[in-house]
């Protein structure tokens, strides 16, 4: 719980969480409300990056920072989407804190419901929620400090466009990490009912193989009807939370991947310039460039994996499970439901898009990766 409310706060100053906590922790079925305090803490946090950012943007175009005229109308334009990317981003938790405060409430509600009824998950074990989000913390961590370092020029106007770009990159990125996070715990909820089906469809064959009493046999297939029927609720409001998830996040996920693509371009330009160009920059500068190339292909990286992670574990392992299930029984009636429940499966494919436009799977990496590099190849004709 404490790891939570640390994540919870984190996010809250980045204005990613507009709800607050509700502090009994007795009431299960309402972990967060709705909170006015937060909505215009977010309201404040958007204006005061607009107008900051405006000023700066105006500034870096006057003080002619870059060596072209296309460069720096480039790098304002850049500059510019990265401040619509932010306003969306709080924006849509401001307005939007109602589903917010729901998706929340039923990931708890779900969560908790799964561990109680949960039988093959080990307490000893580290929570691999806690441990996933452990790697990403350090990595993610470590690569904004290298960013941050290796920030060259301490021109007014250099100075200024830092100040109040690093803030919205931390902002973008930490709405990637938000996801992440949400997607992991996805994916852990349907592990264990995955675990569970399987542990459930197995010791329903021994059951049917060693007990010949007809009694005794009729008593073993309720005990498995009963619990293959409480798996599957819980397994279909899992379906129905992760559908919440992916549709909540279809704005925020539209602007964050259109921005990781323009900063990528941007900055893989200039990493790029120099060869055809046969100039010389700095090292530092060098270093800079690639490791806010390395940042922004981290976080897409770690969504991506995680969006993985949670369709093949609900897509692919639950029918294996199902399918095996299915081959080993003899009770018509349990047949049956699994029949329904494999129907249902078939038809209900969640996946995490932006507005149907793109999937937030591993595919995308390689859509970018051919998007970039033929936009390169136009950039740098200009020199």
């Amino acid at each position: 719980m404490i790891v939570s409310k640390c994540v919870f706060y984190f996010f809250k100053i980045f204005g990613l969480a507009t709800m607050r906590l509700d502090e009994n922790e007795t009431v299960r079925d309402s972990w967060c409300s709705g909170s006015k305090k937060g909505q215009v803490y977010n309201a404040i946090l958007t204006c005061s990056i607009i107008a900051s950012n405006c000023y700066v943007a105006r500034l870096v175009y006057k003080e002619n920072l870059s060596h072209r005229e296309f460069e720096k109308t480039f790098d304002v334009v850049q500059y510019v989407y990265t401040t619509v990317t932010v306003a969306v981003i709080l924006t849509v938790f401001c307005f939007c804190q109602g589903r917010a405060v729901l998706i929340a409430n039923n990931l708890r509600k779900t969560y908790v419901l799964v561990e109680n009824i949960n039988s093959q998950m080990s307490k000893k074990e580290e929570d691999p929620v806690i441990s996933g989000l452990k790697r990403i913390w350090i990595t993610s961590t470590v690569i904004w400090i290298s960013v941050v370092f290796t920030t060259s020029k301490l021109q007014f106007a250099v100075v200024m466009y830092y100040m109040t770009v690093y803030p919205c990159i931390l902002i973008v990125n930490c709405a990637f990490l938000q996801y992440t996070i949400i997607l992991h715990l996805l994916k852990q909820l349907f592990t264990i009912l995955n675990a569970n089906f399987l542990y459930v469809s197995t010791r329903q064959s021994v059951v049917t193989r060693k007990v010949e009493a007809a009694h005794s046999s009729f008593q073993a297939a309720e005990q498995s009807s009963q619990q293959f029927s409480d798996l599957r609720r819980l397994y279909m409001l899992l379906c129905d939370l992760s559908m919440d998830v992916s549709k909540f996040y279809h704005l925020i996920m539209l602007f964050c991947v259109t921005y990781v693509f323009s900063t990528l371009t941007m900055w893989l330009y200039y990493i790029t310039a120099p060869l055809v160009t046969g100039t010389t920059p700095s090292k530092l500068q060098y270093i800079h460039s690639l490791m806010i190339v390395t940042y922004h292909i981290f976080m897409l990286i770690i969504l991506t994996k995680s969006v993985d992670a949670v369709v093949q574990e609900k897509n692919k392992r639950t029918g294996e499970i199902t399918n095996g299930w299915l081959a080993n029984l003899q009770n018509q009636q349990l047949i049956n439901e699994l029949n329904l429940f494999s129907n249902y499966l078939l038809h209900k494919n969640v996946s995490f898009t932006a507005y149907g436009l793109f999937s937030l799977d591993e595919s995308l990496l390689m859509s970018i990766t051919g998007s970039i590099t033929t936009y390169l190849v136009i950039l740098l004709q200009f020199q």
